[in-house]
């Protein structure tokens, strides 16, 4: 994207120690006000090979990250990609199926009423919850 403006995170109050943010991957609703998230800028550029972005976070510190614009790189699963809607468009919101502990459903996700849902995000690298739910 030419002239395209980038924002970087260089305080925070949100976790301790260090953290890294990429900011543009966001639905435009949760953008600043005017501003078009990068990702819908390339999508409306018709850059992309498909209008798809894709994440590959490494826990190895000797293997790099990556992220891909436009597709994704299937050496980086295992078996089938699975796909699932998103239900909320705004954090990137799918469908909590059900949470297991040691393998064994806690049965979080069938209390009536349960709303599960789960929010995959390349700046939180972290597992966050409220407390209320992790007591």
């Amino acid at each position: 994207m030419p002239d395209w403006t980038f924002g970087m995170v260089v305080q925070h109050s949100v976790f301790n120690g260090k953290f890294d943010a990429l900011i543009g991957m966001a639905y435009p609703q949760f953008a600043e006000k005017g501003v078009t998230p990068l990702f819908d800028a390339l999508m409306q550029s018709k850059q992309l090979h498909k209008n798809v972005h894709s994440w590959y976070m490494s826990y190895n510190p000797q293997e790099e990250s990556e992220i891909l614009l436009g597709g994704w790189n299937p050496e980086k699963f295992r078996g089938e990609l699975q796909w699932h809607p998103v239900v909320k468009r705004l954090f990137w919101a799918i469908k909590l199926d059900d949470v297991k502990v040691n393998g064994k459903s806690t049965g979080f996700c069938n209390r009536p009423g349960a709303n599960c849902t789960v929010c995959p995000d390349s700046g939180t690298s972290l597992a966050t919850f409220p407390k209320a739910h992790y007591d």
